[in-house]
């Protein structure tokens, strides 16, 4: 994760467990994980890889907003070029 201005404000590379998620009759393998990050613009880098890290089999990319709000709560707001290419 980097903010609008190129600052890494987070990074993580380990070893996940995938989780499985139906939707109808379909099943597919999901790995969540949540990062605190302040109100500012962002953009993200994601990628699974093999068990060996020498393969990437997924990887997406993002650029979104986090909104300040009342209460201290936020806001994620996507970016409109919000891609992922998955396979």
């Amino acid at each position: 994760m980097t903010t609008d201005s190129g600052q890494e404000t987070a990074s993580y590379w380990e070893d996940v467990t995938l989780s499985e998620m139906k939707t109808g009759t379909r099943a597919d393998k999901v790995y969540e994980r949540s990062i605190v990050l302040p109100a500012g613009s962002y953009r993200g880098a994601f990628g699974l890889f093999s068990a060996d890290g020498a393969t990437a089999l997924a990887s997406a990319s993002a650029t979104f907003r986090i909104e300040p709000e009342a209460g201290g709560l936020r806001r994620l707001a996507a970016h409109p070029d919000q891609h992922a290419d998955a396979r």
